[in-house]
C-alpha cells in the first residue's frame, strides 16, 4: 500500500491484468517496449560504484516513460571538477559521495531540489538528519538521501562468551571497550590481537573521526575557515588509540588492510573488527553460521560522559544543471523511485542501507538474521556525522598523516596534531 501511496508515477498494473488473461499482459509489455523504444532520449545516471547500473536496471523494468542509462563516474573527484570548470557536462543524474557533495554544490552544477523535496510523502520518515547531512548545503535543498554507508564494529558473541564477556551486551564506553580487548587477549588461545581496524588513507576519517566526535570535538570550525582537530577532544582520542596499539590489542593499524581483518575475522581469528556498511554480505557470505548465530554489531564506543557517533558515508542523489528542463519531471521521478519500497530493496541487495525509517522493514531488513543485526546500523544513522567542507579530501589526507605519526611513534599526539592543524590552516584554509 506504501508504494501506492508514495511513487507517483506509472508502475506495473498487475491488478488490471487480473481477470483479463495472459494475452493483456503481455499485450501490455509489448506497448511498453513499444514506447520506450520510441522515446526520444534518456536520462544519464552517473555513480561511482559499478553495480549502481542495478538501480537504472530495475528501475527501466518497473516504470514508464523515460529510460535511465547507467554511467560509472570518474571516482577521482578533482579530476572531474576540473573537467567540469573547462565545460564538459555531468551526468543529468549524479550519485555522490556525499563527502565530495560540497566540491560539485560550490562550482553551481546542482539544481535546487527544495520544491521536489517538499513534495515527497516520505520527507519526514528519513534516519536522524540523514535529510539534512545528505541534501543541504550552505542553506540549499541540493540532493536527496540514496545509498548510505556508515562506520561500527562486529563481534564474535561464541568468542565473548568464552572470554567471560556478555554477548548481549558489547562495550559501550571507551574504558570498557579497553577492558574487553585485554580480557579478550588474555582469556583466548590466539595468536593474533583481538582487535581487527586501521587508520590509512580513507580509514583515519572513516573511524578516527567518530572517536573525535564522541568526544566532543570537531574537524573544522562551522564556517569551514580553521582546523579544530589539535584541541583537547582530538588530542585524547588519538591517545586512546595509540595506548591500544602500543598495548599491542589491534592489528597493525598502519598496514592492515580492510579485506585482510575481515578475512581474519571471518575465520575466527579477530573477536573485533572496524567495518561498514558492505560488512554484513561480507561475512555472510564468508561464514554463514558465524553471520546467522554468533556475529554481534555495535556502535563504536564513546569517552564517559560523550555520545556514540558513527561516520556517514555513502551517496547523494542530484539532478545537475547538464539534465535539459524538459527532462527534469523524469529525473525527479527516478530521485522519487530509489527511496521507495522497491528502491530501497535494490539498495539492500546491494549490501547497503536506505536512509529511511520505512527502509528497515522491507527486502532483506525483514529476514534473519538481518533485522537483528541492523539494529546496530539504525543507531548509527541515528547519530552519526557527516564532515561536509569542499577541502575534504585534502584536510583528511593532513589529518591521516597525523594519526600516522602519532602511532608510529614518530610524534606525540598532540605534537602530531597540531603541526597537522598549521598545516590546513596555512596551506588549506589560506587559499580559500
Amino acid at each position: 500500500m506504501e508504494e501506492q501511496m508514495t511513487d507517483g508515477y506509472p508502475r506495473r498494473r498487475l491488478l488490471q491484468a487480473v481477470g483479463a488473461g495472459a494475452m493483456v499482459g503481455t499485450s501490455g509489455c509489448i506497448a511498453r517496449a513499444i514506447r520506450k523504444q520510441n522515446a526520444a532520449s534518456t536520462i544519464t545516471y552517473g555513480d561511482r560504484e559499478d553495480t549502481a547500473d542495478l538501480y537504472a536496471e530495475n528501475y527501466n523494468s518497473a516504470t514508464d516513460g523515460l529510460d535511465v542509462d547507467f554511467t560509472l563516474t570518474d571516482s577521482r573527484y578533482r579530476d572531474t571538477i576540473t573537467k567540469v570548470k573547462a565545460g564538459a557536462r555531468v551526468p543529468g543524474v549524479l550519485g555522490l559521495d556525499v563527502v565530495r557533495f560540497p566540491y560539485f554544490a560550490e562550482i553551481e552544477v546542482l539544481e535546487d531540489l527544495s520544491g521536489f523535496y517538499q513534495s515527497l510523502p516520505y520527507r519526514k520518515d528519513f534516519l536522524g538528519d540523514v535529510a539534512e547531512l545528505y541534501g543541504m548545503y550552505d542553506g540549499k535543498r541540493q540532493g536527496v538521501p540514496f545509498w548510505l554507508d556508515t562506520s561500527l564494529y562486529f563481534y564474535n558473541k561464541r568468542h565473548f562468551e568464552r572470554a567471560g564477556l556478555d554477548p548481549e551486551n558489547p562495550p559501550a564506553t571507551w574504558g570498557a571497550f579497553r577492558d574487553a580487548l585485554e580480557t579478550l587477549d588474555e582469556g583466548l588461545d590466539k595468536n593474533r590481537p583481538p582487535l581487527g581496524a586501521a587508520f590509512t588513507t580513507g580509514l583515519a576519517g572513516f573511524f578516527g573521526y567518530p572517536f573525535v566526535w564522541a568526544n566532543g570535538g570537531r574537524i573544522v570550525n562551522e564556517a569551514r575557515t580553521e582546523a579544530m582537530f589539535d584541541e583537547t577532544p582530538s588530542v585524547e582520542a588519538l591517545e586512546y588509540w595509540v595506548d591500544i596499539n602500543d598495548s599491542g590489542l589491534m592489528t597493525d593499524p598502519l598496514s592492515t588492510n580492510w579485506t585482510d581483518w575481515h578475512s581474519m575475522f571471518s575465520n575466527g581469528q579477530l573477536s573485533i573488527i572496524f567495518t561498514g556498511g558492505l560488512g554484513l554480505n561480507n561475512i555472510a557470505d564468508s561464514n554463514r553460521e558465524l553471520f546467522e548465530n554468533d556475529l554481534g554489531t555495535a556502535m563504536l564506543p564513546k569517552p564517559e560522559g560523550g555520545t556514540r557517533s558513527s561516520f556517514l558515508g555513502g551517496n547523494n542523489l542530484a539532478i545537475t544543471t547538464s539534465l535539459p528542463q524538459e527532462d527534469r519531471r523524469a529525473g525527479e521521478n527516478f530521485l522519487r523511485w530509489v527511496n521507495s519500497e522497491e528502491g530501497m530493496k535494490t539498495t539492500w541487495e546491494l549490501g547497503f542501507m536506505p536512509g529511511r525509517k520505512r527502509g528497515f522493514e522491507v527486502g532483506l531488513a525483514t529476514e534473519e538474521p538481518y533485522d537483528t543485526l541492523l539494529e546496530g546500523y539504525r543507531k548509527t544513522l541515528e547519530q552519526g556525522n557527516t564532515p561536509k567542507y569542499p577541502n575534504y579530501e585534502e584536510i583528511d589526507l593532513i589529518f591521516t598523516n597525523a594519526w600516522s605519526r602519532a602511532l608510529s611513534g614518530s610524534a606525540t599526539p598532540k605534537r602530531a596534531l597540531s603541526a597537522a592543524a598549521t598545516e590546513v590552516n596555512n596551506e588549506v584554509f589560506d587559499d580559500v
